[in-house]
């Protein structure tokens, strides 16, 4: 999991470590809230709060941070002083969680299959609104309140009615590749976690394979057009690699998770280089 707040801190849930980290804007990191030395479970400020497998991370309006642990099978809110509290038990063992800004409530997925996507109010409550999915893995919400959601298993990306949730295909042609072209005949190969900028323009981590594989045909961030949903390459190629560059000659290992901040820059959690790469746009 990765997002930013509007003060351009990015948080990152370094799972293996337990714990959530905040880098400012200087690129400074702290442990924000978690203990790297021990996991658990345990409601608290800072590293007083436990969480064993902290995955999936999104953010309200209000800076509040939502971290869904599928080891603990929880949603944990941390307000922007580093307490965290439990939200709700989760019905499926959650991966993705991302912030309705219109409705004001949560929405969490498990990447099973098959695999469900709940939704959360404030006070708790939750309820099923989208069943059956063949491994979800990352949830986006345009500015009209539609959720789109990463299907990791079937290699394409739905769209959903906020008035309904019937879904339709956006993007991807539903077989294992890497070709960038119109919506319908794009391929994906097993992408994972996805954010959406303010003129509703998709950005997709093209690699979740298993242990994240350096062969997935897939090592790049790929951008859907909010308007056509062709799919296109922001940065990264099919090559794995640690190359700071533009365009499809930087090269990422793995990239697993997107987030992109008001001003559109676009960061990147590339997991096989442990580091968070960062992409200007001029």
């Amino acid at each position: 999991g990765i997002v930013v707040d509007d003060q351009l801190n990015v948080y990152v849930t370094d799972v293996g470590n337990h714990c959530i980290r905040k880098i400012d804007k200087d690129g400074n990191v702290t442990t924000f809230v978690g203990n790297p030395t021990s996991g658990g479970y345990a409601d608290g400020k800072g590293t007083a709060a436990k969480f064993s497998i902290p995955y999936g991370l999104t953010i309200d309006p209000e800076g509040n941070l939502y971290c869904v642990d599928p080891g603990n099978w929880d949603i944990r809110k941390i307000t922007p002083d580093g307490t965290a509290s439990l939200l709700t038990w989760a019905n499926q063992e959650p991966w993705s969680v991302v912030f309705d800004k219109k409705s004001g409530n949560i929405f969490y997925a498990s990447c099973n299959s098959p695999g469900n996507v709940y939704q959360v109010t404030p006070a708790g409550v939750t309820s099923q609104v989208i069943a059956g999915l063949n491994y979800p893995s990352g949830l986006a919400f345009d500015n009209t309140g539609n959720l789109f959601v990463t299907v990791h298993g079937d290699q394409v990306i739905k769209k959903y009615e906020s008035s309904n949730w019937i879904g339709t295909t956006a993007a991807g042609s539903g077989s294992v590749g890497y070709e960038d072209g119109p919506a319908s005949s794009a391929k994906f190969a097993y992408p994972w976690g996805m954010t959406i900028d303010a003129s509703n323009n998709l950005y997709i981590a093209g690699n979740g394979s298993g242990g994240g594989s350096t062969s997935n045909p897939d090592q790049s961030i790929r951008y859907v057009d909010g308007l056509t949903y062709s799919v296109s390459t922001f940065a990264g190629s099919a090559n794995a690699g640690n190359v700071n560059a533009v365009g499809k000659a930087a090269a990422f290992s793995a990239p697993s998770g997107v987030a992109v901040d008001k001003n559109g820059t676009v960061y990147v959690l590339d997991k096989n280089n442990n580091s968070i790469r960062k992409i200007v746009s001029e």
